[in-house]
């Protein structure tokens, strides 16, 4: 599709997504889904994934840009770095004051938790169910399972 048009329905389209997505999804209490996540479904319903109901134009490459620095922005505000701070521990065993320093423990459950995802996309891989066994370790290891429960 050509970039050059105006749409003004996929604009408006857009708008009523941003506004009423938010209100949707903290009324559902069956499923917590964090609201990007929401909104991120719901452009991938709308989009070319999906219905295809949103017609790509240069005011929603705009937006889509911006929303995306604007994620990056609130992200990097929500970092906590007292959390990067060592714990004290009591004197024992040194590895085990090792391992509760969260950036140490973090690497280490990432590290774990790619090598388990790639053992299971490789078998995924195996039996035909995937294409790239490395991406889909990839997704699994950045997918916070936390919010599905």
């Amino acid at each position: 599709m050509d970039n050059t048009g105006f749409s003004l329905a996929s604009l408006l389209v857009v708008t009523a997504l941003g506004l009423l997505v938010p209100l949707i999804v903290t009324r559902i209490r069956a499923v917590r889904i964090p609201i990007v996540v929401g909104e991120i479904i719901a452009g991938v319903v709308v989009g070319k994934s999906g219905f295809s109901i949103i017609q790509n134009s240069e005011w929603l490459q705009f937006l889509q840009f911006f929303g995306l620095a604007f994620l990056m922005f609130v992200s990097g505000l929500e970092i906590d770095f007292a959390t990067l701070k060592p714990t004290k521990v009591r004197k024992g065993n040194r590895y085990a004051r090792f391992l509760t320093m969260p950036p140490v423990f973090a690497t280490f459950a990432t590290g774990l938790t790619f090598v388990l995802s790639y053992s299971l996309s490789q078998v995924l891989f195996n039996l035909h169910f995937i294409k790239s066994p490395l991406l889909f370790s990839l997704i699994l290891t950045t997918f916070d399972w936390l919010w599905f429960f």
